[in-house]
């Protein structure tokens, strides 16, 4: 049997990314990739052009000075190119001021980014950059002349003008025939408010968990709804099962005829003007591969934390008595995630036996919230009836004041 491992703990980093903070700097809507001037590169102070996680150096610069641009980080030359943040951003004399109309909106470069990228003065400054990326999803078996294509996606919804929201929707999966999911592409429209999509699917489930295709805040999600068969987190283009398996879907025994979405929306400048039509792509195939997938959620289920303290740590375990129960055969793993909210600091997840480690499962060092990473593996790991999962989260909580509470929000 093979299955695919998702480990969710929550806590979370001290970086974020607000597009909302191109309204900071000069011509921030309109700075271009350096590897393909036709496209812009939105994070412009990550090293992810789409923004979220790691900074890059004017990322660095800025953050220090407050998110606040002025003659100060007008003046620095955050790359190291020989431009300055103002020359590069169009302001060249460093009079602009949020709100009012750049000196320049012509030639804009990158102010995180040495340029020309191949040229000698930007040796070993660009490490983060890779012009091979163009940013769009990969999955060769989505191509495949067998394999059917399924929108879904919320209609027109007002965003509510609080920090943390997550909303949900119910949909209906086809069930005219039986088919295995064999990946998932995200539709981001608002990019703004989006920080990450779950879609739960109903296994068992013969009757919908409430209306159909009717965006409401979630509740208490439904027992037979948690099995997490998409995940889409900043940073990520999509997911491309392992060419084994596939989310058994419709009319067979056992397929999934229904799902929920939930979408997190992250808006902490409380904007009352956001609206959203996110989704989800679902590639399918009648075609059904050798085995069915299935995911599998652990970690600490309650745990408090005190405030202005570095490292603490919880531990969640699957202990061997509860493989036993839950497995009647080995378990292949194809992938595993971490999950963790805005005090996590890092998450490292084990596969143990007989009291040793076998090998990490998923292991963040340095767990960025706003990039979260998948670990695959190309080739299976297996997991026994007997044994252990284990993972570790550990926090930081200097900059709070109050007891930190399991929960939801970020």
């Amino acid at each position: 049997m093979f299955l695919r491992l998702a480990v969710l703990a929550l806590c979370v980093t001290s970086v974020h990314a607000y597009p909302s903070y191109r309204d900071n700097i000069p011509n921030g809507y309109n700075v271009a990739n350096p590897c393909d001037s036709s496209k812009k590169w939105d994070g412009v102070g990550h090293e992810k052009p789409g923004g979220a996680g790691t900074r890059n150096p004017f990322g660095e610069d800025f953050k220090v000075n407050n998110e606040i641009w002025d003659a100060a980080i007008c003046r620095k030359d955050s790359d190291g190119d020989g431009r300055t943040n103002g020359e590069e951003l169009g302001d060249p004399n460093c009079v602009w001021r949020k709100g009012s109309a750049p000196q320049v909106t012509t030639g804009i470069t990158h102010p995180g980014v040495c340029e020309p990228i191949g040229s000698s003065q930007c040796v070993g400054k660009n490490s983060f950059v890779d012009c091979q990326n163009t940013g769009e999803f990969v999955c060769p078996a989505i191509h495949n002349a067998d394999t059917v294509k399924f929108e879904y996606r919320l209609p027109k919804t007002a965003v509510p003008d609080k920090e943390t929201t997550y909303m949900c929707m119910n949909i209906k999966l086809p069930v005219d025939k039986t088919y295995h999911m064999i990946a998932s592409e995200p539709i981001i429209d608002n990019i703004d408010v989006l920080h990450h999509v779950v879609v739960f699917g109903c296994s068992g489930e013969e009757t919908a968990p409430g209306p159909l295709d009717k965006p409401a805040e979630c509740g208490r999600m439904r027992p037979q709804c948690t099995e997490i068969i998409s995940v889409w987190g900043a940073g990520e283009t999509g997911q491309c099962f392992n060419e084994n398996m596939g989310f058994l879907i419709g009319a067979a025994r056992g397929g999934m005829k229904y799902a929920v979405f939930e979408l997190h929306w992250n808006n902490p400048m409380l904007m009352s003007t956001y609206n959203d039509s996110s989704g989800y792509i679902f590639y399918m195939t009648e075609n059904l591969r050798t085995y069915n997938a299935g995911v599998l959620t652990f970690g600490p289920a309650y745990f408090l934390i005190p405030p202005f303290t570095d490292g603490h740590v919880e531990v969640g375990t699957l202990p061997a008595t509860c493989s036993r129960q839950l497995m009647t055969d080995d378990v292949h793993v194809t992938s595993a995630v971490n999950h963790m909210h805005l005090i996590g600091k890092a998450q490292v997840t084990e596969l143990i036996r007989n009291g040793s480690r076998v090998q990490y499962l998923a292991k963040d060092d340095v767990y960025e919230y706003n990039a979260p990473k998948t670990f695959s593996f190309a080739n299976p790991v297996v997991v026994r009836p007997g044994d252990e999962l284990k993972t570790t989260c550990v926090f930081d909580s200097r900059e709070r004041d109050l007891t930190t509470f399991q929960g939801q929000s970020t």
